[in-house]
């Protein structure tokens, strides 16, 4: 009996897992469709809407199985500070990307945004 409550098990285990793991930069339409670590806000951002999640630092955007150069910045169109990916040293964007200055104010930053 036990042996067929395994496979359940395992699907049931591997579902919670990708429904748990953040999605940065996924396409969205709402904050819904996104994902943020533990003590984050999840967004979707922009127009296409990309998802992130909110943050205060740069330490905000680390951590484990999140990109080492994600970077905390304003965002045109957005309310407060969210993480993306940074291109300020030089690494290049993702494919469907740009490198673009953020948001409006004095704390610009160069992140890869959509084109």
């Amino acid at each position: 009996m036990a042996a067929k409550a395994l496979p359940f098990l395992y699907v049931a285990m591997l579902l919670w897992s990708c429904g748990s793991k953040n999605n940065l930069l996924a396409s969205c339409s709402g904050d819904g469709d996104c994902h943020a670590p533990s003590g984050s806000t999840a967004a979707c951002i922009g127009s296409p809407g990309l998802c992130s999640w909110t943050c205060g630092s740069d330490a905000d955007c680390s951590g484990p199985g999140n990109d080492s150069n994600l970077v905390c910045a304003n965002s045109k169109g957005a309310t407060g500070k969210h993480c993306f990916p940074g291109c300020e040293n030089g690494p290049s964007c993702p494919s469907d990307l740009k490198c673009q200055t953020s948001g409006t104010s004095g704390q610009n930053r160069n992140v890869c945004l959509p084109g």
